[in-house]
């Protein structure tokens, strides 16, 4: 994979957490939004807290996922991890 392929992938992974989080209003409180947003934001961009970030929205989705009353589904939140997985840079192979 070229390194424009994989930004491509990488952009197309954040647009879509993005617009999944945004649907999910319905379900998920503000903050818990904002936590999705964040890491999104974080990883596509390589900030230096981009992991803590992403631990920190996949807790809060498997959290609210773990909250049956609350509606979100564990395959929803193991869809949106996954897409905050792919935001983030590969780490390159070690040699």
């Amino acid at each position: 994979m070229t390194a424009s392929d994989e930004m491509a992938a990488r952009g197309a992974a954040y647009t879509e957490a993005r617009r999944l989080a945004q649907g999910l209003t319905a379900i998920l409180h503000a903050a818990e939004i904002q936590a999705v947003l964040d890491a999104s934001d974080a990883l596509l961009f390589g900030e230096e807290d981009a992991a803590e970030r992403q631990d920190e929205a996949v807790r809060t989705l498997q959290a609210a996922a773990d909250a049956e009353s609350r509606g979100l589904s564990a395959a929803e939140a193991q869809k949106l991890a996954g897409l905050l997985e792919a935001c983030g840079a590969r780490q390159a192979a070690a040699v």
